[in-house]
């Protein structure tokens, strides 16, 4: 049995508890490492040295203590990742594809079946090119608190002024309609543990390579590898990926539930025309941008939510997106 485990500057050791969880112990914190790791029938996790390779690919890695890893994806590290093909994964995005939940505070890294999908919300930031980013700052400071509460007990409360389509966002129809309903009428059966169908496609995206078959219930993710590009200046521009208005009417009529991409925007911007966003929304379906990960997705298997907050007159909004892989 094999897992990928994520972890930092691993001492070679660790264990896998009685969950079937792989715990990988990572004392230091300096670097990022992708660990090959192969659990013996004693359960014990052996980690050979041979079989560390840098890996800068998930955008946690700009969330981590002191930021001090790079933000978003470098190619030439991404190719640096072993073959995982002998351990009958023939990718990253294996039947058993794991992400990384750090324990800060005990120096370990729990793999989980949880993969993080969504950009992080940083200060100033660009989403879209030419809409501003967020403002992320204070209201009451822990210091600030100290004169509300008793000697010791301290909170901050901070605060956040941004437009709705900031980060990895979901659309819905009163984003295109002005009688289309919005977040508060967001059903939780649209965006939460859909079973994921993943394309792999580029360019403009048409009904050749949408999967066939009905898609009821189902969440169908685009994915391009545009998110490289993210926290780029080459984000926005206008060759991205985008899905077609042929190959929109396709996912209506084979009754997708959502539909996500990893790209800029879902639709062609050359034209002042959005038919993708209005043939989607116009049939209920929400739409999710600016998705990142998905290359650690199998093409199916995979449950998908990205559930934003209920909020009555608000259109669209950030989310967290995630798939959780058996």
């Amino acid at each position: 049995m094999c897992y990928l485990a994520i972890v930092r500057r691993c001492d070679g050791s660790g264990t896998v508890d009685d969950r079937g969880r792989v715990v990988a112990r990572a004392p230091s914190l300096s670097s990022v490492l992708a660990v090959r790791a192969s659990a013996s029938a004693a359960g014990t996790l052996a980690v050979p040295a041979e079989s560390r390779h840098a890996f800068l690919d998930l955008t946690a890695l700009g969330r981590q203590e002191g930021r001090e890893e790079p933000k978003g994806r470098v190619d030439a590290v991404r190719e640096a990742v072993p073959d995982f093909s002998a351990c009958g994964h023939g990718s990253l995005a294996g039947d058993r594809a794991v992400s990384t939940c750090a324990a800060r505070d005990a120096g370990m890294i729990v793999l989980m079946g949880l993969i993080d999908l969504s950009h992080a919300i940083e200060h100033q930031m660009t989403t879209y090119p030419g809409l501003p980013g967020p403002e992320i700052g204070v209201h009451l400071s822990f210091e600030g608190s100290a004169e509300h509460y008793d000697p010791g007990t301290e909170f901050a409360i901070g605060r956040i002024s941004m437009i709705a389509n900031t980060g990895t966002y979901l659309d819905t129809p009163a984003h295109r309609f002005r009688d289309g309903h919005d977040l508060a009428g967001l059903s939780l059966e649209r965006c939460a543990m859909l079973p994921a169908v993943v394309v792999d496609a580029d360019g403009a995206i048409g009904p050749d390579v949408l999967p066939g078959g009905r898609l009821d219930g189902m969440a169908v993710l685009l994915r391009t590898g545009w998110d490289r590009r993210w926290g780029t200046a080459h984000y926005g521009d206008p060759d991205h990926p985008y899905l077609t208005e042929a190959g929109a009417q396709v996912l209506v009529e084979r009754g997708a539930t959502l539909a996500g991409i990893d790209s800029v925007n879902i639709d062609d911007t050359t034209t002042g025309q959005r038919p993708a966003h209005t043939t989607l929304l116009a049939a209920g379906i929400p739409v999710v941008e600016h998705l990142t990960g998905l290359h650690l997705l199998p093409h199916t298997g995979a449950h998908f939510t990205a559930v934003p907050p209920s909020i009555d007159g608000m259109a669209t909004f950030p989310v967290r997106a995630f798939a959780h892989v058996p």
